[in-house]
């Protein structure tokens, strides 16, 4: 009879994959910001509403989706997780991307209960704001 370890991370150690992660959305969230600044006079109202902490789930009604993720990190200070079209998410190099971004897929159709599933993981579990 074969053993199986389990092998648990600990909590307290540095992951350099989440590092990455979290550098690159700070980045592109900065990067963002200065453009909408410089060039776009961008105001935004109703920042009180977004909660410090603790889960949300904030929504808008936009045309142009990625737009609006850029405009959305720029209200609150946390990472906020957005759903995002499934045919984005397959793209060869812009799926990848949006991944490391911490963004997940949405739903193809109604038996497709993951990215529900990883939505909830997301709010319960982390406590996060998604989108």
């Amino acid at each position: 009879m074969v053993e199986e370890q389990v092998v648990s991370e600990d909590p307290n150690k540095l992951n350099p994959k989440v590092i990455a992660t979290d550098v690159l959305y700070g980045a592109v969230k900065g990067l963002s910001g200065l453009f909408f600044k410089a060039f776009m006079n961008l105001r935004i109202e109703g920042k009180d509403n977004i909660p410090v902490r603790g889960k949300a789930i904030v929504t808008t009604v936009a045309y142009d989706m990625i737009r609006d993720m850029l405009i959305l990190s720029q209200v609150t200070g946390r990472k906020i997780h957005f759903m995002i079209t499934p045919k984005m998410m397959k793209h060869q190099i812009l799926g990848p991307v949006l991944k490391s971004l911490g963004m997940i897929k949405g739903t193809e159709s109604k038996e497709d209960t993951e990215p529900i599933e990883k939505l909830f993981e997301i709010l319960n579990q982390k406590g996060d704001l998604v989108e």
